[in-house]
């Protein structure tokens, strides 16, 4: 079944017993829908739909980068110019490295990814180099009733978690953990095909 956000909203109505737009309005719903699967979704799967390779310039002069609010996750290693460079997120064992005080433009080597979501560059970059690295990042809302998700298959289990949240937001703890098993299967579900994916993908490249 190819889920749309239409058929999402029935089917949190459903788990949650709230049928009557009374009881929670479909704009209520498309917003618990959209929270869950943009903001909670993502952290919970591994899958290829929400990955993607993002690429900037820098700027000479210029050693820290503000990142896309919407990446959850860079996936080492960090290219400068197709070029792999050294990358952490310990701030102390960087700036050991790289101190505040040095100010040598070159070709960049090293990279912090901070917590604040700054990119450091180290040594400062002396020119326009091209930065690339692969990311997991939010998907796009959820706007119009046809719209689906990344994956269309992954209805049912965004409908499920949105319903543990409605739950979870009435006080209604017991509820929530009576679909909290159903959630962790569906999630087990979809992360299992994902690592059959990449097993055929493994094979493939083994010949």
């Amino acid at each position: 079944m190819d889920w749309t956000l239409a058929d999402i909203r029935q089917a949190v109505r459903k788990y949650t017993g709230m049928l009557s737009s009374q009881q929670i309005s479909d704009s209520d719903l498309n917003e618990a829908i959209n929270d869950f699967y943009v903001n909670e979704f993502p952290l919970l799967i591994g899958r290829n739909e929400l990955m993607t390779w993002h690429t900037f310039n820098t700027t000479a002069g210029t050693g820290q980068y503000s990142l896309n609010v919407d990446i959850i996750k860079i996936v080492l290693p960090i290219y400068v110019d197709n070029t792999p460079v050294w990358t952490t997120h310990d701030r102390a064992l960087f700036f050991a490295n790289y101190p505040w005080d040095v100010t040598t433009q070159s070709q960049p080597d090293g990279a912090l990814i901070d917590e604040d979501g700054t990119l450091y560059l180290r040594p400062i970059p002396d020119d326009t180099y091209e930065v690339k690295f692969l990311v997991s990042q939010r998907p796009d809302s959820l706007t119009n009733d046809s719209d689906m998700p990344a994956d269309p298959a992954w209805g049912r289990a965004i409908a499920v978690g949105t319903a543990v949240h409605v739950f979870m937001d009435q006080g209604d703890i017991e509820a929530a953990n009576e679909l909290q098993g159903l959630l962790m299967a569906l999630l087990t579900q979809i992360n299992r095909k994902e690592l059959l994916l990449m097993a055929n993908k493994e094979t493939i490249r083994s010949f």
